[in-house]
């Protein structure tokens, strides 16, 4: 059943969907929010590279604006490609609901 449709037909919204699941193991890092921040702060200052580009950036923040924009709209939103026109209309129209918000 496609997401979408389950959605719409389910009233079980807390079970858990039907589906094959595994368990994934990550490696330990320790500190890895400081070894992130500290490649970041190499990568401006040209003694190193990020970790994290700002491609992956961008698709953490269109989330988030996404989330926020849906819970002041009340209704879906629809995440643009990024580089396309439509973010540039999405981020802006963010901008200005924000600012009528904290206004």
């Amino acid at each position: 059943m496609k997401e979408r449709d389950y959605r719409a037909q389910s009233t079980d919204y807390f079970g858990k969907i039907k589906g094959t699941w595994h368990e994934l193991a990550f490696e330990k890092e320790e500190a890895p929010y400081e070894k992130v921040l500290q490649s970041f702060y190499n990568e401006c200052n040209g003694a190193g590279k990020s970790i994290a580009n700002g491609s992956e950036g961008r698709k953490s923040l269109l989330i988030s604006n996404a989330i926020y924009l849906s819970s002041w709209d009340k209704k879906m939103i629809n995440i643009p490609v990024i580089g396309s026109d439509k973010e540039i209309e999405f981020e802006q129209e963010f901008e200005r609901m924000l600012k009528e918000r904290t206004n």
